[in-house]
């Protein structure tokens, strides 16, 4: 069996653990729950037998927590889950021939538009927002999200595309999209 490094894979994998709790549960509470989700992958390293990668296992435990935690907060109190894309920064324009009023502008109208995003991924259901975030955030492939879930790579397609197609629906349901003066795709919700 392989010998792991606690403090190598906490370094490894806590900044990338936080930013996807974070897509998940919301800033506020990712430290906190990646925190949880460490001391569970420490407590059960000698467990772990490498049938899938470390990250695949990590990552599996912080969808796990993720989704518990939801559960227990939604039930306790009644609330709907939020949770926030905060962190996702705006896309910066490096076109010289633009004055930087562009930039100012640009920056502004993609934050509201990451904003109004994150609102409508934290309307999709826990399997599909955690496959969604799996997928086209954290980039991981259709086959470590399948291990991740424990489900077949089939239904990860076929929820990913549900997911996708939601949010499609939601979007075009609650926002006006255009074309700002520069060409660049923008919305305002209805």
């Amino acid at each position: 069996m392989e010998q792991f490094d606690i403090s190598e894979i906490y370094k490894t994998y806590s900044s990338k653990i936080v930013l996807y709790l974070s897509r998940f549960v919301g800033k506020d509470d990712a430290e906190d729950l990646m925190q949880e989700v460490f001391i569970k992958v420490f407590n059960s390293l000698d467990s772990f037998k490498g049938n899938a990668q470390i990250s695949t296992w990590i990552y599996k435990i912080a969808t796990n927590t993720a989704i518990d935690r939801l559960k227990n907060f939604n039930y306790r109190n009644g609330r709907s889950k939020t949770t926030s894309l905060d962190y996702v920064e705006p896309l910066k324009i490096k076109d010289k021939s633009e004055d930087h009023i562009y930039d100012i502008e640009y920056d502004f109208l993609k934050e509201e538009m990451n904003q109004c995003i994150a609102d409508y991924i934290n309307r999709l259901s826990d399997s599909y927002r955690a496959i969604f975030l799996l997928k086209e955030y954290d980039g991981l492939s259709v086959e470590d999200i399948a291990e991740i879930l424990g489900i077949s790579t089939d239904n990860v397609k076929i929820r990913l595309h549900r997911a996708r197609r939601k949010l499609h629906e939601l979007l075009l349901a609650n926002c006006s999209f255009y074309y700002d003066k520069y060409s660049k795709l923008c919305c305002d919700k209805k």
